[in-house]
């Protein structure tokens, strides 16, 4: 027996209202997450920089190499693109329509990979960037204490802006593949029938 949820006379198995609640999830992820770095984000840099300062180092070496925890609203495209394609997704896999199943077949791999390694360096912003210095054989990036500036950038942005930035990068990684495993099973392909 498949589990099913009726709605308007229409039996869903539960493995699709939970694919599309997922993809519901890591849409608001998506639409959250930049409007707060747009707004906190000058705060975060300055905070960063301000403590690089501290430890002895010119405030544009965080510049120099590219260490941003800023973002202009240009940067806001993408991931409200992403959010309105999850958005649509999510309908059409509730609808039963086929186009939503076949549409995210193709995107939750795309974001499993490539959000995957977008999310992976915003959840682990330190462990990130201390790899990332060490690799450049520079001593000056070798002496920053990363933990200090990058603790000092979060503490401006609010307190739950880390675990949701943490949900995102399970949602994109683990919650890709269990939607696809969800939108592929028997129960699945007899509702898209």
């Amino acid at each position: 027996m498949v589990a099913t949820v009726s709605l308007v006379g229409q039996a869903r198995p539960i493995g699709v209202t939970t694919a599309a609640v997922l993809q519901l999830l890591l849409a608001v992820t998506f639409l959250i997450m930049p409007i707060v770095v747009i707004r906190h984000g000058a705060k975060a840099q300055a905070a960063a920089e301000a403590d690089v300062v501290r430890q002895g180092f010119p405030p544009d070496v965080l510049a120099r190499n590219h260490v941003q925890f800023g973002e202009q609203a240009v940067g806001l495209l993408l991931p409200v693109a992403i959010a309105l394609c999850l958005v649509v997704l999510a309908v059409l896999n509730l609808r039963g329509n086929e186009i939503g199943r076949i549409g995210s077949w193709i995107l939750q791999p795309i974001l499993l990979v490539a959000g995957g390694l977008v999310t992976y360096r915003q959840a682990y912003a330190t462990r990130f960037l201390e790899s990332a210095f060490k690799k450049t054989g520079d001593p000056t990036l070798a002496r920053i204490d990363v933990k200090a500036f990058v603790n000092a950038a979060m503490r401006a942005y609010p307190a739950w802006f880390l675990p949701v930035v943490r949900a995102r990068f399970v949602l994109v990684t683990i919650g890709s593949v269990v939607i696809h495993i969800l939108l592929t099973g028997p129960a699945a392909s007899a509702y898209f029938d």
